[in-house]
């Protein structure tokens, strides 16, 4: 049985794009739109976590990630939930800041497609499988 993590555990989901997909040298893409750009501001803070937790995360289909987007969720097995909401209760009980960042990819994929911080605990009471 799966079970939805709670609505505030994904933020920041960042998905990159198809290396197919064209782009300019500047970094936009063809239809003009910007993208993503580099800030060095942002390198190096002072208040820059150097511990971290990360967990690969596979789907079945690219579908289940994009609900994961739309939603702010992710569903996983009841296993795959305990040792996330282990490892977000340990780091959450550290001194100092350690985020956990969960990598997706689908399965055969061959690549990651996104990555999410984990901002809230594994909600065991919503069920994917109740909700529909």
């Amino acid at each position: 049985m799966s079970t939805f993590t709670s609505p505030s555990l994904l933020q920041n989901i960042l998905f990159f794009w198809s290396p197919t997909e064209e782009r300019s040298s500047s970094g936009t893409r063809k239809s003009g739109t910007s993208v993503a750009g580099v800030h060095p501001d942002l390198y190096n803070r002072p208040d820059f976590a150097t511990n971290y937790e990360f967990f690969v995360i596979k789907s079945f289909s690219g579908d289940d990630v994009h609900k994961s987007i739309k939603y702010s969720v992710w569903a996983s097995i009841p296993l795959g939930n305990k040792k996330l909401a282990a490892a977000y209760h340990e780091a959450k009980e550290m001194k100092d800041h350690c985020p956990v960042f969960m990598l997706f990819s689908v399965n055969s994929s061959g690549k990651f497609c996104g990555v999410a911080e984990t901002v809230g605990p594994v909600d065991f009471e919503n069920d994917a499988e109740a909700a529909g």
